[in-house]
């Protein structure tokens, strides 16, 4: 019996916290709830799981190592805030601005970023598989080794963005802004990459096979020991592109333009589709 008391009173403990925790983080009241954490710094695992924080002004808040799986704060104010350990899976976070804010270990897989301001944010090797990032502002964000697999790219901004090394496969690159970003070493493969807009990134020794650059623009890119087997690029602008040695067996270049495109020792077989009245020889490279 006291042992069936005692698990009631944990639970109502458990609920009480969690309740004022809270009320303090909805009505914006952070500084107490900074407060209270200075004053109970074993308190390493807060669970807030899905807690409705809608538009919440969490400005400078310390939400370190806090378990926020699934909460709503879309709209909210992070300015500033800690969230370094933070788990935030599957977490709604549409149009939240993170300007400021710690990321450093934070758990994302999953999460609604949609329109978040991510501008200059390091994300080095955080994973934001399956995350929506439609429309959101990742100019000059530094994500090297992040993982984007199967992520909603659509419309974003990343433009200046470090791509280094990072798992893009099958992510959703439409009409994305992505120039001067670079993807060198980047796995691209099957990513949905139609209609954006790639002039002067560096996409040299990227992974893009099966890729979908239909309409793209990769003007001046630099697409040096790229693998583009079975890539679609009909109608992209290839204008000035660095394509040295790059991998083309059986791509797909149907009216892909191709003005001052070097292509020098570029790899293609008989499958490979070059736009009507390609001539091999103005571009440097030999029958195979």
């Amino acid at each position: 019996m006291r042992t069936l008391v005692n698990i009631f009173h944990a639970i109502l403990s458990f609920f009480s916290l969690r309740y004022r925790l809270m009320k303090m983080l909805r009505d914006g009241d952070v500084a107490s709830f900074n407060n209270w954490r200075k004053k109970n710094p074993n308190k390493e695992r807060i669970d807030l799981h899905e807690a409705h924080l809608y538009k919440a002004n969490l400005s400078g808040a310390d939400l370190r190592r806090i378990n926020l799986w699934g909460a709503e704060l879309s709209e909210a104010n992070l300015r500033g805030a800690k969230l370094s350990g933070t788990n935030l899976y599957r977490a709604h976070l549409w149009r939240v601005d993170l300007r400021g804010a710690d990321l450093d270990n934070v758990y994302l897989p999953g999460a609604d970023l949609q329109g978040a301001n991510l501008s200059k944010k390091d994300l080095r090797e955080t994973d934001l598989s399956c995350t929506d990032l439609q429309g959101a502002n990742l100019t000059r964000a530094d994500l090297q080794g992040a993982k984007l697999r199967g992520a909603n790219l659509a419309k974003a901004d990343l433009r200046g963005a470090d791509l280094s090394c990072t798992d893009l496969q099958g992510a959703n690159l439409s009409r994305a802004d992505l120039q001067g970003a670079k993807l060198r070493g980047a796995n691209l493969a099957e990513a949905d990459l139609r209609g954006a807009d790639l002039q002067d990134a560096n996409l040299s020794d990227a992974n893009l096979r099966g890729v979908y650059l239909q309409s793209a623009n990769l003007s001046r890119a630099d697409l040096r020991e790229t693998n583009l087997t079975e890539a679609v690029l009909s109608w992209a602008i290839l204008t000035e592109a660095k394509l040295w040695r790059a991998n083309l067996t059986r791509a797909n270049l149907r009216g892909t333009y191709l003005q001052s495109a070097n292509l020098t020792e570029v790899k293609y077989t008989e499958d490979t589709t070059f736009p009507e009245g390609f001539k091999h020889e103005d571009h440097g490279i030999t029958l195979p």
